[in-house]
């Protein structure tokens, strides 16, 4: 690739990576700055020393499923105007991708640089540094395309030290649009995520909701947006898989246990929920919570004539 065109491309990945990052909440992040290298053994291609690492972004906020704890997540961006590749190409790309931010989190920890741009954040007193790879295609033929599902078998390099979380087309795509779906449906210009008890906390002073997506969520097949006004407060899950009995049961206990029953409404949207076929699925699964006073809604959060605006 030419020096224009991977400028070119350099600079579609930042955009894609912005806009997809402000709808997730994280809006305020620390942009395209370098920190030394403290690492004799972080080697470039040429076998020579690194001078210093490049940051693309920097986003922190308080964990919520973890007591007293700060996340810095250094967030990574990688975009291509080609397909993916495929095969051993493919997993030899993502142990580049990991191990160059493997190297920038190692010596970024240190920098006197990060410490002087975060130091108007108040840490906690647990502070985890985290790694966020948004890797992203834009050929027409790639847009919905998910690699992970190619990666479950990729051996990580057991010297790794910092957890990384994966964003491709698919998760970026579903993401997006259940963000999206959300704003539309409550009319609101920002979403409320809801963070559910995991059971990592030992305390219960976090918050439980707020307006950003912890990493344990972006990875996350299903994501949680509480809706509340004067008059009703509503849980809604947007769930990252298909339709089946046995699906739509497990997310229906999901949001039954996350939510106490202390909403009015519970919502769950499925990408491919049709009315006309999953009709008694959706009153069988409602029958095995008989004794709950819950309003169930299902929806398809992929809009057709099919399911004809069941959002809202």
């Amino acid at each position: 690739m030419g020096g224009e065109l991977s400028k070119k491309s350099g600079e579609i990945g930042e955009d894609i990576a912005q806009n997809l990052l402000a709808q997730l909440g994280w809006k305020l992040t620390l942009d395209n700055f370098s920190v030394a290298c403290n690492n004799d053994l972080h080697i470039n291609k040429n076998g020579n020393s690194k001078v210093s690492h490049g940051e693309d972004r920097v986003y922190i906020y308080h964990n919520p499923f973890h007591d007293d704890s700060s996340e810095i997540v250094h967030i990574s961006v990688k975009h291509t105007l080609n397909k993916y590749p495929s095969g051993a190409t493919l997993k030899t790309h993502l142990k580049e991708y990991i191990s160059e931010l493997q190297e920038t989190i190692d010596c970024a920890r240190y920098s006197p640089e990060l410490k002087t741009a975060i130091s108007s954040h108040v840490l906690r007193k647990n502070k985890k540094h985290s790694g966020l790879l948004v890797w992203v295609s834009s050929h027409p033929d790639e847009v919905n395309r998910n690699i992970i599902r190619d990666l479950v078998n990729v051996r990580l390099d057991c010297e790794w030290k910092y957890p990384v979380y994966l964003i491709d087309n698919a998760r970026a795509h579903f993401l997006a649009n259940a963000v999206s779906g959300a704003k539309e449906c409550f009319k609101a210009e920002e979403v409320e995520f809801f963070y559910p008890q995991m059971g990592t906390a030992i305390t219960a002073t976090e918050p439980r909701s707020g307006f950003f997506l912890p990493l344990e969520l972006v990875a996350s097949d299903i994501l949680p947006v509480l809706y509340k006004d004067s008059e009703r407060v509503e849980l809604v899950f947007y769930a990252n898989q298909h339709f089946s009995l046995d699906a739509y049961t497990k997310l229906l206990t999901y949001a039954m246990r996350f939510s106490y029953g202390l909403v009015s409404r519970i919502r769950i949207g499925m990408p491919d929920f049709n009315p006309a076929y999953h009709g008694n699925d959706v009153k069988s699964a409602r029958m095995k919570f008989s004794d709950r006073r819950e309003e169930i809604v299902p929806f398809c959060f992929n809009k057709t004539i099919l399911n004809p605006a069941s959002e809202d």
